[in-house]
């Protein structure tokens, strides 16, 4: 008997690892509040696919994985919730998408009324480098927009805790704690650093729980794209 209910127990302990490890949403943060006035969510009207932030009135950045051909998508500004109707939805006239790396720009239909309650995002205008405190937010699948407290390492520092990637002056990484990070439903989310400057785009991670850093594109280095 104790044999079994030790058992069942590894199993728990397993399946809860694995499932925090793919879980599709930012893991370890906290629900946001108003304060993220320049986040957008991609969505086909039904389920969110992504994550961006506003440049403009017409212009929205996001990941370039997130823009789908042939399909009716939407960008929907003013809201935190991921399936209520109450924020602007705003259909996608055009995109972009870069030719060497994954960030894309989105062109509206109709342009996007900024005001108290929804703003538009800094662009950097000097490159950071690491222990520059910013904050990363994203829906992921969840029903309200997450965000976390994150630290940038240097380039260097990046490179040696994944030295199976290519760590390019493109690119910027954070530094997580265990238990804590980015996760496979939130790409598009940006990095924001004080003034609302936005310095990434997240790219790439590796598991959701492991501790290592995740990649952002460097949006600094895109700034005269």
């Amino acid at each position: 008997m104790a044999t079994t209910i030790l058992t069942f127990l590894i199993s728990s302990i397993l399946q809860q690892a694995l499932s925090d490890s793919f879980a599709p949403k930012i893991v370890g943060g906290k629900t946001a509040g108003n304060e993220f006035l320049y986040q957008v969510h991609i969505t086909d009207g039904v389920s969110l696919y992504c994550s961006g932030s506003i440049l403009s009135e017409y212009w929205i950045l996001t990941h370039a994985g997130c823009i789908a051909k042939n399909e009716t998508f939407y960008v929907v500004a003013g809201t935190v919730s991921a399936n209520s109707r109450d924020g602007n939805y705003h259909e996608i006239a055009e995109s972009f998408k870069h030719d060497s790396d994954n960030i894309a720009l989105i062109k509206l239909k109709t342009s996007i009324e900024l005001s108290n309650f929804v703003q538009a995002v800094n662009l950097p205008d000097v490159d950071e480098d690491g222990n520059l405190n910013c904050v990363f937010s994203s829906w992921g699948k969840q029903d309200f927009l997450q965000y976390i407290n994150v630290t940038t390492l240097s380039n260097a520092e990046c490179q040696e805790r994944l030295p199976y990637d290519l760590i390019s002056d493109t690119l910027i990484c954070t530094n997580n704690e265990e238990g804590c990070g980015a996760c496979f439903g939130d790409f598009g989310g940006p990095l924001v650093t004080r003034g609302r400057i936005q310095i990434g785009l997240l790219k790439t991670i590796h598991g959701c729980t492991l501790g290592d850093p995740d990649i952002f594109i460097r949006i600094y280095k895109y700034v005269k794209w």
